[in-house]
């Protein structure tokens, strides 16, 4: 049978098949980047953020929607991960439908070497989002990356140059690419909502009990023969994604070495993580950086806030007792300003 007769037109590159040749380029570099010799690492560095670029999706947030980062100041991150409430244990607390942001942090890492500052935003703060009125943060992200970062810089007064977001399913895959991470936990503990269940000691999470003690709001410690709640708000939650993060960043450390590992690391995250338009090479340059243990330092905080409640408020059916979902948080003054006045004059 006679070949078909060509057409003439020029074939379509697959983006798909082209985003994982970048991830390959990448995550080879990367390995350089992590082990290699100091020799070639600026020059593997160049190749591993192009990758990245390359490899990563698009959030629809454009540069005119950013700030323009200022030579030789701190390039500030506006980092979401998103919530998908599917991954909760049938029968475990009420479903929510939509898009939701389970963890929301502002992040500036230094144009020169100094600590990377890391505050982090209670997901039940009291924003306003442009043409929906005011409502909890988290909440923002069910009309789009562009309004949450509208309600985000209307709330903090932070100048954000960059919109990083990752949704939580990955992320959970990306702990076991990585072959897990380790937390330690002083006493047992336990999440009877997230189906969380943790030994006194360390323990390695995979990406169930990964995304079990990072969702945990009804957070219990077995103390005396008693489950004793502990922090159990969004605020401890907010500490347990602290410590995840930084468990987090060790196991990739801990990986450098292994560009079998790596790769699938960076195949979970070239499916799962999405920027905005305007980042670049550069960006990604200083997040290898980070990856690579070349910050001395992350400094991690929350937001000051204090409850805002309405009069006639009811209570949640859940447990531990606490206010219903009506409650919001607000800035907690003096101390909220100074916070965001710490953050933003993070030095250089």
């Amino acid at each position: 049978m006679p070949a078909p007769a060509s057409t003439g037109a020029p074939s379509r590159p697959d983006p798909r098949r082209r985003r994982r040749l970048a991830l390959v380029a990448a995550v080879t570099a990367v390995a350089v980047v992590l082990a290699g010799p100091p020799l070639f690492r600026s020059a593997a560095a160049t190749l591993a953020a192009a990758g990245v670029v390359g490899a990563l999706g698009r959030n629809g947030v454009g540069a005119g929607d950013l700030a323009r980062p200022v030579p030789g100041e701190p390039v500030v991150y506006l980092v979401v991960g998103s919530d998908d409430r599917a991954a909760l244990r049938p029968g475990a607390g009420a479903r929510v439908a939509g898009h939701r942001a389970d963890m929301l942090a502002l992040l500036a890492v230094p144009s020169r070497r100094g600590p990377v500052r890391l505050l982090s935003l209670p997901r039940d703060l009291r924003v306003r989002v442009p043409g929906h009125g005011v409502q909890k943060v988290g909440g923002a992200y069910e009309y789009g990356s562009r309004p949450l970062l509208a309600a985000v810089r209307g709330a903090t007064g932070v100048a954000v140059h960059h919109q990083v977001e990752v949704d939580f399913a990955g992320l959970g895959r990306l702990v076991d690419a990585l072959g897990g991470v380790v937390v330690d936990s002083p006493r047992p503990a336990r999440d009877v909502v997230t189906g969380l269940s943790l030994p006194a000691g360390r323990s390695r999470l995979d990406s169930r009990s990964a995304l079990a003690f990072i969702r945990s709001r009804t957070y219990q410690e077995l103390r005396e023969g008693r489950w004793e709640y502990v922090d159990p708000n969004d605020l401890g939650r907010i500490g347990r994604q602290h410590q995840f993060l930084a468990a987090l960043l060790a196991a990739v450390r801990a990986a450098g070495p292994n560009p079998a590992v790596l790769r699938r690391a960076a195949a979970e995250v070239g499916r799962h993580v999405t920027v905005d338009g305007a980042f670049g090479v550069a960006d990604a340059r200083r997040w290898l950086r980070l990856l690579a243990g070349a910050a001395p330092g992350l400094s991690a905080s929350i937001l000051p806030t204090r409850p805002r409640s309405e009069p006639g408020e009811a209570g949640s059916p859940f447990p531990p007792a606490h206010a219903g979902s009506s409650l919001q948080l607000v800035r907690r003054e003096p101390d909220a300003t100074a916070a965001l006045s710490a953050f933003a004059g993070s030095g250089g």
